[in-house]
């Protein structure tokens, strides 16, 4: 199945069509079927990851310390999650004695602990932190489902499910952390920018820039796709109040910089907490990306491959894609290669939640018969990273 090569500005997700507008039922049969797709893809992949977790600590051992998961409803609950649902349960401090790590929790934004700490008011917080991450995987994923159908065809659309799926690390999409959230936002953000609803788009985008850091990537690229629209179709009458729009996708991050300054006197403390207390360094672009070749850490090599194989994924299938979603994606990597803590280099999370790569991967599986192992070699890779990641091991969080 060839995919298309040239983007009209005004139909962004959807290169098929030069009217702008995204079509109002998807050729594949509605969002009824998509639904079932993405369910039965869900649920069979968060059942596999328990199964080989579980199974994992019953003959390996079980894991201590920061990672430990001491019974079944904390399987999931380890790393970031933990700080997440700190925050989630007693808001934002400075200490920086947390098991002797002397990080600080500012360094977590806002959207997901705020989205924890609601939904826990209803149910419990744990409860919460257990439903959530798989309930937004599987909402995400049927939009995710429908845009692909749209674009390619169905068949590339299931691929790509998969791809989401059982893509090495893919078992976050079920711990209290972001990469959920961000995978839904990131999904409507861009599926409302394809027919230029700006509002719609920009309000995505703003709650994206307080959900994750690279969430600045997804800010910019609506505003390349401003002015892509400038250079390809020129001046139109609501062009200032599209900008206007733009402008203000900021403003949450503004407001948190805000609290963070009336709160602790430093209106750049999770930018600060990075640095200090979590002693990320900057590196020269692309560092992580290729630390696979020369890196002695065998968990940075081993982050390094997977973010490797989905950049070449991406790469691979350029030519698919919007210039916004191209923008995304090189932000995206620019930004998350650059930044290097130890052998922990986390580039595989911040690239997990953009869907153009599972496209790609989608895509590239069934046009190219060299591909066709593409999928289950990333499930086998995702397996073993589930042991590690049953032990309380770092290798991906």
């Amino acid at each position: 199945m060839s995919t298309a090569g040239t983007v009209s500005p005004r139909n962004g997700l959807e290169p098929g069509s030069d009217e702008g507008v995204v079509p109002t039922r998807p050729r594949l049969g509605g969002y009824g079927r998509s639904a079932a797709i993405c369910s039965a893809a869900v649920l069979a992949s968060r059942l596999a990851l328990f199964i080989v977790g579980q199974f994992a600590q019953r003959f390996v051992g079980s894991p201590t310390g920061l990672g430990a998961a001491q019974n079944l409803p904390d399987f999931w609950i380890r790393f970031d999650g933990i700080w997440y649902m700190q925050v989630a349960r007693a808001g934002y401090s400075l200490s920086t004695d947390y098991l002797g790590s002397g990080a600080s929790d500012v360094a977590f934004f806002p959207v997901w602990p705020l989205l924890l700490r609601y939904a826990g008011d209803l149910i419990s917080l744990r409860a919460a932190a257990l439903i959530l991450p798989s309930g937004l995987l599987l909402i995400g994923s049927v939009p995710f489902h429908v845009i692909t159908s749209r674009r390619l065809d169905e068949k590339i659309a299931n691929l790509s499910v998969l791809s989401l799926c059982f893509f090495p690390g893919s078992f976050v999409f079920s711990a209290p952390m972001t990469e959920s959230l961000f995978f839904l936002l990131l999904v409507a953000t861009f599926y409302y920018l394809a027919s230029r609803r700006w509002l719609a788009a920009c309000v995505g985008a703003s709650l994206l820039t307080v959900t994750r850091v690279n969430g600045a990537a997804a800010a910019c690229a609506v505003g390349v796709a401003w002015l892509h629209d400038r250079i390809s179709i020129g001046r139109t009458s609501t062009m200032w109040r599209e900008l206007l729009l733009i402008t203000l996708i900021p403003l949450p991050m503004c407001l948190f910089m805000g609290f963070m300054y009336g709160r602790f006197g430093d209106a750049f403390a999770a930018f600060n907490a990075h640095r200090y207390f979590w002693a990320n360094q900057p590196v020269w672009p692309f560092h992580n990306l290729l630390y696979v070749f020369y890196g002695p850490d065998l968990r940075g090599r081993l982050q390094s491959g997977v973010s490797l194989i989905a950049a070449a994924a991406f790469i691979l299938q350029w030519r698919s894609f919007t210039i916004e979603e191209i923008v995304l994606v090189v932000l995206t990597l620019l930004m998350t290669t650059s930044t290097y803590v130890g052998g922990l280099l986390s580039t595989p999370r911040y690239l997990l939640p953009l869907y153009p790569i599972h496209m790609a991967v989608g895509s590239l599986t069934d046009r190219y018969q060299w591909a066709a192992v593409l999928i289950p070699s990333l499930c086998l890779i995702n397996g073993l990273l589930m042991v590690f990641w049953s032990q309380g091991a770092t290798f991906f969080i």
